[in-house]
């Protein structure tokens, strides 16, 4: 196998990111670029230099009507927890088939996937700030149960010091998901708690499994205009608030460029492509024709 290099990375990433484009413009469902892609779209118009994943994101309405699409897709594999008993992330992700991570992790005895472009759901929150504290508190005390379900992977880490430090700390957890359910139960009563408020019924929307857990959501008209937006020479969509999304997420200051040292490659991945495999990833004579990225998909 060859390790494949960033630039590579990118161009892969960028390959399954037309796809979903051109299902979603096909079917007429909702999406928007998401986290560090959309402030690489606004602020770089592509990649953050130092970035090496895409986010998408779309109303769970959209969301479950692609991933239903995508199922049944051989071009690329779809991973999301309800699909493989050893995924458990919160959010799904669409991976390239001829590809693999190699990346060396303790404790890892899930399968690996290949590159891949992260696919987020966006719900509706209560209204009060109180009430979304408490809403979030639940899913994550479920998303954890989820995750420590799985021996012994929810302990892997790239470092093994914190790896021995998880399979320890986090094993009466592993215990106590296994008696009250496991996985399944757990994932059930997290999707249901997720749907419990729509974004048309709601002021304020998000990503209820966010890594930026004191995040308390964006206001839900952000949804209401989609615009294009370039990113690496194609045109994306995007909500149009850019401006309201980003701030909240990141500050009023998004736009400056922060300091070396905060300038963070992610150490997570290691991807090889697959021996005797070529690159599928190309221009049609230069061109992308039919849809505004490409031919129809198939």
């Amino acid at each position: 196998m060859r390790k494949v290099t960033l630039d590579e990375q990118k161009t892969i990433m960028l390959e399954i990111l037309l796809y979903i484009d051109q299902i979603a413009s096909f079917h007429n469902l909702r999406y928007s670029l998401w986290g560090g892609t959309m402030l690489g779209a606004v602020r770089h118009k592509g990649f953050i230099p130092w970035d090496d994943d895409i986010d998408i994101s779309l109303p769970r309405e959209d969301y479950e009507k692609l991933l239903s699409i995508l199922k049944s897709n051989s071009r690329y594999s779809l991973y999301e927890y309800s699909l493989q008993t050893d995924y458990t992330w919160g959010w799904a992700k669409l991976t390239h088939t001829r590809t693999i991570d190699n990346k060396k992790k303790y404790f890892n005895t899930a399968s690996s996937h290949g590159i891949f472009v992260d696919i987020v759901p966006i719900d509706g929150l209560p209204n009060k700030n109180k009430d979304i504290k408490v809403l979030k508190r639940k899913l994550h005390r479920l998303n954890l149960l989820v995750k420590t379900s799985q021996f012994p992977s929810y302990a892997s880490s790239i470092h093994l010091k914190r790896s021995i430090e998880k399979l320890l700390l986090l094993f009466p957890l592993c215990a106590y998901s296994k008696v009250t359910g496991g996985k399944k139960k757990h994932i059930k009563e997290l999707n249901r708690l997720s749907k419990s408020f729509t974004i048309r019924d709601s002021n304020k929307c998000g990503h209820l499994l966010s890594r930026y857990k004191k995040n308390l959501g964006y206001p839900s008209s952000i949804w209401d205009k989609i615009d294009d937006y370039e990113f690496e020479g194609h045109l994306f969509k995007g909500i149009s608030d850019s401006h309201t999304y980003l701030s909240l997420l990141y500050g009023e200051d998004y736009m400056e460029i922060p300091s070396k040292d905060k300038q963070i490659i992610h150490e997570e991945h290691a991807f090889y492509r697959v021996d005797g495999e070529a690159d599928e990833y190309c221009y049609d004579n230069g061109k992308w024709s039919g849809s505004a990225n490409g031919p129809e998909y198939s």
